[in-house]
């Protein structure tokens, strides 16, 4: 079978098998296409129509749904006679004579046979005289009579030379016309799209490139749907509407909350889409959309329709049989615990757009758990907590007291099995009970400690309301238990990238007020986390000593003053030794862990009643140990602010390092952990930070801003400049989606640093605009400078640079400022200014002396090495960065060294090199290859090597007999090729090298020049 390309994603072998057939050529003269609804049955149609007429084939289509006459033979009779009408040889009239006289001599005689004989005789002779192709598409909507008539005509009286195509939905497989099929030569069912071509409908649906995220989240939303190309495009359609979707570096990208995509269209449009079998009928679809919402809002079963009969009297019945229709026809599934749920969520979503017919639905909640509750009594959420979802949906209708009760007894079911659902128990919870309450502390705790264990950021960050409002109504100083829940939404909101003085950010002014919690304020500034502050271990003298000792003084005071309890120590799940909140020391009478009243474990955390934890039940009117609050450990606290101190002193190095470090115990953390941290600060990479002190922290996994950022470092370091930027792209969809995750500055940062260098300076320019001026970490003086300066504007780009360097050394953020000076050393020399470099090595000098950071010392070495003509210097840079795997620190030694070299042609040709492995797309754009050109060096990327090609061994060879003074013809022989291959190994290694014949080639080889590029040593004869 002949391919032919097509435009329809994924069907290029349907399409062709049809055009084969409309052109005559095929093996089957009769073909069905079948499939479900939206797979694409009309566009293969339409495709194999037009590719088929393109190559010169005639086809026309049997009009029958606008056939006059009775539906059966006679409309049959009609559309033939349209069909034959199109057939323009002279012959037209014979044929149609032909038809009407078998008719009217058969009328009221049952001569349908000779009828349809007569039809296939005269469609023949039309198909002899001039070749065509019928088309009979939707024949699942034709009347059944006509169906039949049609069925007959192909099977018994097949027109000889006629090729014929049908299309037939197998949605409805119980209609009569499905004997068509069975005049079929052959049946060709489309099925749906694989899941590999499902990407590349969703980019051709766009029109645009499309981040993989934006096809795997529309997939999971159409679950057996998500090779449907119709309902694909419906949900593409709804994003664009809803404004879902955000293009960044020419890609798509889905924005962050639009998890629950929809179906687009009104309802009726959504109904025929997602189950084109459904009665559309008013009553069905109210019940349907009013399912939807209640199904939204919380878990709902079989047993709740049941009972909608006591809330909406007259109504059981037909719930009992709408159900029944959804069910049939697999609108809603079933599991065995009688959980119902929409099979397709984005059908599900569709209906939620559309506000129920009545606004009774809490008081279906509120009737769900009435029944619940009447049957079993106020203990039922401990075996049904997923109550707790419809007590939340209720609001008012369930009175706080009970709500409360209902809740926190479903959140101690819920503890082992569902934490997350158990978090959102104990808020709600919170929100039922009055502000003065004596629990609220324990609750708090125990849903801090559960959304930790959950690794649930937004469970953490849901901390924050009941913190500031169990605060507020907290007579004197603040409960030392809060610490725990403060330090968790502390740390949560950095990792979220949300700062001090920002939005949403209320909660901080309770963290800053609670003992070991203060630096988490402070810290989220030192790595580029809102505006910097002004540093405080710098200049700054307490009454007892420096700034950093009076903190630890006040951290030991407050240790003191901390009830016994909440200094007494629990082993954890780890083995390691945390904090255990109050409640938790050692004390006979304390309740043993037990499993929530469904079954389950909860983990180790302890489920205790309010009269064991020593409140009151009957005083607040929850009693009989029927409202249960957690406690457990380990609680999410800090091990020690030092550990704080150290992270925000490792951004300014030097004493203040030396004091931090001392806080900690001995050997913690060790030298290879404090460079990790410094490396980490330098990038404003808090995630990569926090791993290097706190190992328990290191798998959140919570896919937080800092964590995502901090993959963006790693891959920017190890060259991987296209995962980082696609990194950069999942940031920036991440925060503006609807959430309370902040911007991350520095990641828009480090996408215009590798847009800059890649000469891509339009889409630099691009993010660099999205950060305000007033961010003062080194990484964005460093970013600035580089894209001023591309852009042409040498001395604004140093204005502002040695401005940059001046607000960071304000601001005490000295890790990662020798980026920046080095490349005002760097651009100095390009444009031969010595005041600006000796200005950045004079700086650099400072820099090392007061921070005492390798970086700074490396940064130093080569400004040096530069100034006194010593590439030796900068090879030995050269050598550390490929031992810490930072490609782009070793690009800037070769452009260094090429600075410091009298032979710069090898370090520019190993720079272009290198520059073209990171993926630098248009380096004749760069100052690298402005300077490289000046130098003769072909610019032309450098074809890929492929694997097993040998090719150090076979350039080592080929230099060496180059280096003997070898021919081509003798080096062809030698290496068994052709000479045409040598000259073009020779044309690579003249690049690779910056030699320009073959006899500095050989020099070069000779006197070392090229040992350090790669190549393979000499062997010890030579």
């Amino acid at each position: 079978m002949s391919r032919h390309r097509s435009t329809l994603v994924g069907r290029d072998d349907e399409v062709s098998a049809v055009v084969e057939t409309l052109s005559g050529v095929g093996h089957a003269r009769t073909l069905a296409l079948t499939g479900a609804a939206g797979v694409g049955r009309t566009a293969v149609l339409k495709e194999a129509w037009r590719i088929a007429t393109g190559d010169g084939a005639k086809v026309m289509r049997l009009a029958w749904e606008s056939a006059e006459g009775e539906p059966g033979v006679p409309a049959l009779v009609h559309a033939v006679c349209r069909v034959l009408a199109g057939i323009r040889d002279g012959r037209l009239p014979v044929r149609i004579t032909e038809i009407r006289r078998a008719e009217l001599r058969t009328a009221g005689r049952d001569g349908d046979l000779t009828v349809l004989s007569t039809m296939s005789r005269m469609l023949a002779d039309a198909a002899h005289y001039v070749p065509f192709a019928l088309v009979v598409d939707d024949c699942e909507r034709m009347p059944a009579q006509t169906a039949s008539a049609l069925g007959l005509l192909l099977r018994a009286f097949r027109p000889a030379g006629l090729p014929v195509v049908m299309a037939y939905g197998s949605e409805a497989p119980g209609h009569p016309g499905a004997e068509l099929l069975a005049a079929a030569d052959r049946v060709l069912d489309l099925v749906p799209l694989t899941e590999d071509d499902v990407p590349a409908l969703v980019e051709q649906g766009l029109g645009r490139p499309a981040e993989p995220e934006v096809a795997q989240a529309v997939m999971r939303s159409l679950g057996p749907l998500a090779g449907n190309p119709q309902a694909l495009l419906s949900v593409l359609g709804a994003l664009v509407e809803d404004a879902g979707l955000l293009e960044l570096d020419g890609r798509v990208l889905l924005v962050s909350g639009q998890d629950a995509l929809r179906l687009g269209g009104t309802v009726v449009e959504a109904c025929r889409v997602a189950c084109p079998g459904l009665p559309l009928e008013e009553e069905v679809l109210a019940r349907t959309v009013v399912f939807a919402h209640l199904s939204g809002a919380a878990e709902f079963r079989l047993s709740d329709v049941q009972d909608m009969g006591r809330w909406t009297p007259g109504k059981a019945v037909t719930n009992v049989q709408i159900v029944d229709w959804l069910v049939t026809h697999r609108v809603l599934t079933v599991d065995r615990a009688g959980v119902l749920a929409f099979a397709v969520p984005a059908f599900a979503a569709a209906l939620r757009t559309t506000p129920p017919p009545s606004l009774g639905l809490p008081a279906s909640h509120a009737g769900v758990v009435a029944s619940a509750v009447g049957r079993m009594g106020l203990a039922v959420s401990a075996d049904h907590p997923r109550l707790a979802e419809h007590v939340v949906a209720a609001g008012e209708l369930v009175e706080d007291e009970d709500a409360a009760r209902l809740l926190l007894t479903a959140a101690g079911a819920y503890a082992g099995v569902a934490p997350g659902r158990a978090v959102r128990a104990c808020l709600a919870a919170l929100r039922r009970l009055p502000t003065d309450y004596p629990g609220r502390v324990r609750i708090l705790r125990t849903a801090a400690v559960l959304a930790w264990r959950d690794a649930d950021p937004a469970g953490l960050l849901a901390l924050g309301e009941p913190l500031c409002a169990t605060v507020e109504a907290w007579p004197g100083a603040i409960p030392a238990d809060l610490a725990g829940p403060a330090a968790a939404w502390g740390l949560a909101a950095l990792y979220q990238h949300i700062w001090a003085d920002g939005e949403g950010a209320e909660p901080w002014r309770v963290v800053r007020r609670l003992p070991g919690s203060a630096e988490l304020a402070e810290l989220g500034s030192r790595y580029g986390i809102g505006p910097a502050m002004p540093e405080p271990h710098r200049g700054t003298r307490a009454q007892g000593g420096t700034a950093p000792q009076a903190a630890q003084q006040a951290a030991q005071q407050a240790d003191r003053d901390r009830p016994a309890a909440v200094a007494a120590t629990v082993d954890g799940p780890t083995g390691g030794r945390h904090r255990a909140p109050a409640g938790m020391a050692s004390r006979s009478g304390a309740a043993a862990p037990m499993g929530p009243a469904g079954g389950g474990s909860t983990g180790g955390i302890a489920v205790v009643t309010f009269a064991e934890a020593g409140v009151d039940g009957r005083a607040d009117g929850l009693s009989d140990g029927l409202a249960r609050s957690l406690v457990g450990g380990p609680a999410p606290e800090l091990r020690s602010p030092a550990c704080l101190r150290l992270l925000a002193a490792a951004v300014s190095g030097g004493d203040a390092l030396r004091a931090a470090r001392a806080d900690l115990p001995p050997g913690r953390p060790g030298d290879t952990a404090l460079e990790s941290i410094r490396t980490a600060a330098g990038y404003g990479d808090l995630a990569g930070a926090f791993a290097a002190v706190l190992d328990d922290w290191r798998h959140t996994n919570w896919g937080s801003v800092a964590e995502r950022y901090g993959a963006m470092v790693s891959a920017y370091t190890a060259g991987q400049w296209d995962e980082a930027l696609s990194c950069a792209r999942r940031i920036e969809a991440y925060v503006r989606g609807p959430g309370a995750a902040g911007p991350s500055v520095l990641a828009r940062v480090l996408a215009a640093e590798i847009h800059c260098t890649s000469g891509e300076q339009q889409r630099a320019l691009a993010w660099l605009g999205q950060v305000p001026d007033t961010v003062v970490h080194p990484l964005g003086g460093w970013v600035r400078l580089g894209v001023r300066y591309r852009s042409g504007n040498p001395d604004e780009a140093f204005e502002g640079g040695w401005r940059d360097v001046r607000r960071a050394r304000e601001s005490g953020l000295l890790e990662g400022l020798e980026r920046l000076l080095g490349r005002l050393f760097q651009y100095g020399g390009y444009e031969d200014r010595p005041e600006v470099t000796h200005r950045a090595v004079s700086e650099l000098d400072a820099l090392y002396e007061e921070s005492a950071s390798p970086r700074a010392g490396d940064a130093l070495l080569l400004a040096r090495s530069v100034l006194r003509r010593d590439p030796d210097g900068v090879r030995r840079v050269l050598d550390l960065a490929g031992e810490r795997g930072d490609k782009p620190l070793r690009l800037l030694c070769l452009e260094m060294g090429a600075l410091a070299d009298k032979a710069p042609e090898p370090w520019l040709a190993a720079a272009v090199e290198e520059a073209y492995e990171l993926g630098v797309r248009h380096i004749e754009r760069s100052p690298l290859g402005h300077w490289a050109r000046a130098h003769g060096l072909n610019l032309s990327a450098p074809r890929r090597r492929t694997a097993g090609e040998g090719a150090g061994e076979l350039d080592l060879r080929l230099i060496e007999l180059v280096s003997d003074g070898a021919t081509n013809r003798q080096i062809a022989v030698q290496l068994a090729c052709s000479e045409k291959t040598v000259e073009q190994r020779l044309t690579r290694l003249f690049r690779r090298t910056g030699c320009r014949s073959r006899s500095e080639l050989a020099a070069a080889r000779l006197d070392g020049r090229l040992d350090w590029l790669g190549l393979p040593s000499a062997s010890p004869g030579r």
